[in-house]
């Protein structure tokens, strides 16, 4: 009879922790979407804001993301490795900040973050600050761009549950894409290996340059369809 009762304790407390791991279904994917959303070229790029790799590949991202925002449908998600120490608590700084301000802002808070990302890496200089000292310090570079995200509001925003199940939302979702690293980059679902941390905009842009193009002649050949159809249609309506 106890067996029996541990047997089933155990079991219920594995079956709720494993419903409490449930990514929600969502209208949106589970990161920060930029860009045109009806294209059919889609990107998603995986960032770490703790990782070097992911700070050099950003500059040339952030350039055609820009440039192509009106025809590419973009998706940045956050995906903060346990290896690096402080990747998550600035990950939900810059959830926080994109949840309280807009998309605008979040872009700007992960261009702080990166800008200044060797103080919030663990050094001989800060390796014995607390968890206080570098929730205070990402604060402090995020008012850097988003200074109406005020000191109260930002701690607040901290310890709000929603913004802290969105962070891990994120990096799960990431997960079960397969992505173990960062940076990393999906056109279309299909890991972009060509690309990497080193990749100019240049290299981006003869990337999706090409695909826009391919799009572009199966529209055209799309209406070539069209207009015939109508055309043979009609004919056969006048000669019915």
């Amino acid at each position: 009879m106890n067996f029996a009762r541990i047997l089933f304790v155990f079991l219920y407390v594995t079956q709720s922790a494993l419903q409490s791991q449930k990514i929600p279904l969502s209208k949106k994917q589970h990161g920060f979407s930029f860009g045109n959303s009806c294209s059919s070229v889609k990107v998603d790029i995986f960032i770490d804001l703790a990782c070097s790799d992911s700070r050099a590949a950003w500059p040339a991202f952030l350039q055609t993301m820009m440039s192509h925002s009106n025809k590419i449908a973009f998706t940045i998600h956050l995906f903060p490795l346990p290896y690096h120490y402080n990747a998550f608590l600035a990950a939900k700084a810059v959830v926080a900040t994109w949840t309280k301000f807009g998309i605008e802002a979040g872009l700007q808070a992960i261009n702080s973050i990166f800008d200044s990302q060797n103080l919030i890496l663990i050094s001989e200089d800060n390796e014995k600050k607390s968890y206080t000292y570098f929730l205070e310090l990402i604060g402090q570079l995020i008012r850097k761009s988003t200074p109406d995200f005020k000191r109260e509001d930002y701690l607040e925003a901290m310890v709000d549950r929603s913004i802290e199940m969105n962070t891990r939302y994120i990096w799960k979702y990431s997960a079960i894409k397969g992505v173990f690293g960062a940076p990393m980059f999906f056109i279309n679902d299909i890991e972009a290996t060509s690309l990497n941390s080193a990749s100019s905009s240049e290299d981006w842009d003869q990337i999706l340059d090409e695909l826009l193009s391919e799009e572009m002649e199966h529209i055209k050949q799309a209406l070539v369809t069209t207009e015939l159809e109508t055309e043979g249609l009609q004919t056969t309506e006048k000669y019915a």
